[in-house]
């Protein structure tokens, strides 16, 4: 079999979104030039991990299609993280009182019949445990809050590192913050010193902890609808 080249790797890239529109998130494709060899195929396999976590399969095991006239959208949980299906576990115990319309769109999406009623409270109250922005702290979303929240600034991949998650799902994450909780975050490019001399990377910050650099708004996407 032969290598795939450079452009084989681009072209693959943009035939994965253009059958899954937004997989590539926030990369403009124009910026695929810049991209080693090794980044592509890496971004590739990031794509399709990120696909097969959010199609159905049928029972051989293969994809599900869609209706004739349907269009499948992906799925994501609200916090970032994989949902706990067991009524014991934080879905249940926090996320049912505090998220409600996220958590009803988690058990639409798992079809989990079996839900136990949460208690009113008199009062509502921060969760112990969250994040400024309602996240629950050291989870993946709680983690990119934090990173934000604390005045970091860095590329998607640096984001992702800090909080141990996927690109794609990070990014994901970020434009919920946009969304639905109302945070601005802007991004812009900076240049670097490379093997192949200077190169430029897109990197993001919270507006609120800089408000001397300036960027472009980073356009958000609900994760309610």
């Amino acid at each position: 079999m032969a290598t795939k080249k450079k452009e084989d790797w681009i072209n693959g890239i943009c035939e994965l979104d253009n059958n899954n529109p937004g997989l590539l998130g926030d990369i403009p494709r124009e910026d695929l030039e810049q991209y080693s060899v090794g980044q592509l195929k890496a971004l590739y396999k990031d794509m399709e991990d990120e696909l097969a976590a959010h199609l159905p399969a049928t029972t051989d095991g293969t994809p599900e299609e869609p209706v004739d006239g349907e269009t499948k959208e992906e799925f994501h949980t609200m916090c970032g993280s994989e949902f706990n299906p067991k009524t014991s576990g934080e879905c249940f115990k926090q996320c049912q009182e505090d998220f409600p319309e996220a958590f009803a769109a988690c058990i639409e999406h798992y079809k989990i019949t079996d839900i136990k009623p949460v208690k009113a409270k008199s009062t509502k109250k921060a969760g112990i445990g969250k994040t400024e922005w309602q996240h629950l702290r050291n989870s993946q979303a709680g983690l990119i809050d934090d990173f934000f929240f604390n005045g970091g600034v860095g590329t998607l991949k640096e984001v992702s590192e800090f909080a141990s998650g996927k690109e794609t799902r990070c990014l994901h994450h970020m434009r919920h913050l946009v969304a639905d909780i109302g945070v601005e975050l802007l991004y812009a490019f900076r240049k670097v010193e490379t093997e192949k001399g200077l190169e430029q990377e897109k990197i993001y910050w919270w507006a609120e902890s800089d408000k001397r650099r300036t960027g472009e708004k980073l356009p958000g996407k609900s994760v309610h609808k």
